[in-house]
């Protein structure tokens, strides 16, 4: 038979092999010592949970854990036990909700630079556009890209709105703003467990306070002959930075400021 004793840290620290059973508590019903045959001695707790079952839950081991810590932790699960609840299975889903929680707290999380990805990902975009895209994040929102997408308020677009089109040009602050409204949408269509990533898109505040983001469209074009021109004269003597500047604006078709900003 087991043995019923007051489970002090005195009785415990004097347990050897020699004892190998239970010894359980006479003041806190279920609450128990066990010590297996090669004298490891652990807290243990015991009760009936719904339809009668008999339930034991390990506590901690000694000397980790003090009888008071263990018989604090025996109430606790006696409680449960008590209202009919199986601590084992309350233990699992308290994992399971911590779980869901980091999830949440890692989706929450997600930066621009991986919605942007994702956006290049999945749309079907021309390489050229891809790399425009790209060039345009690293050279106008590099300090955006490792934020949260949520931390990316409408005065922060607000602001660098502002202060592209003034330091660059409309275009560029126009293209860059564009990008960003692009991404946040997709990024509206993430959800996870019901909950989107997105509920508004920032960028809206620059049509909602009607700025002018207008780019003055070409209305010149260079003959064949004039490109041709231009090509031999790029490619005579020695290759500089202004002949670079320029080449880069004859192959690509990119506005001045756009080519400055890189």
């Amino acid at each position: 038979q087991p043995m019923r004793k007051h489970v002090t840290q005195t009785l415990v620290n004097g347990l050897t092999a020699a004892d190998s059973g239970f010894v359980r508590d006479d003041r806190l019903s279920g609450f128990a010592v066990r010590v297996n045959p090669r004298g490891s001695v652990s807290y243990v707790v015991e009760g009936r949970v719904r339809r009668g079952r008999t339930v034991r839950v390990v506590l901690g081991r000694h000397p980790f854990m003090t009888v008071a810590e263990a018989r604090e932790a025996a109430l606790a699960q006696r409680k449960l036990m008590d209202a009919g609840t199986d601590p084992l299975e309350h233990r699992a889903a308290v994992a399971a909700e911590a779980e869901a929680q980091n999830a949440n707290d890692a989706f929450a999380s997600t930066t621009l630079r991986t919605m942007l990805d994702a956006y290049l990902r999945g749309k079907r975009l021309k390489e050229a556009s891809k790399r425009k895209y790209e060039s345009t994040a690293m050279n106008h929102l590099r300090d955006w890209l490792d934020l949260p997408i949520r931390a990316i308020s409408r005065s922060m677009i607000d602001r660098r709105f502002h202060d592209l089109k003034k330091s660059v040009s409309t275009a560029t602050a126009h293209n860059a703003m564009v990008l960003v409204g692009a991404v946040c949408k997709f990024a509206m269509s993430e959800e996870d467990a019901g909950v989107r990533l997105l509920t508004a898109n920032p960028t809206d505040i620059l049509k909602e306070r009607g700025y002018d983001r207008s780019v003055v469209a070409r209305d010149g074009w260079l003959t064949a002959e004039e490109v041709g021109r231009l090509m031999r004269h790029l490619s005579t003597g020695e290759i500089n930075q202004g002949k670079m500047f320029l080449l880069m604006i004859a192959m690509t078709g990119m506005r001045r400021e756009e080519v400055a900003g890189l």
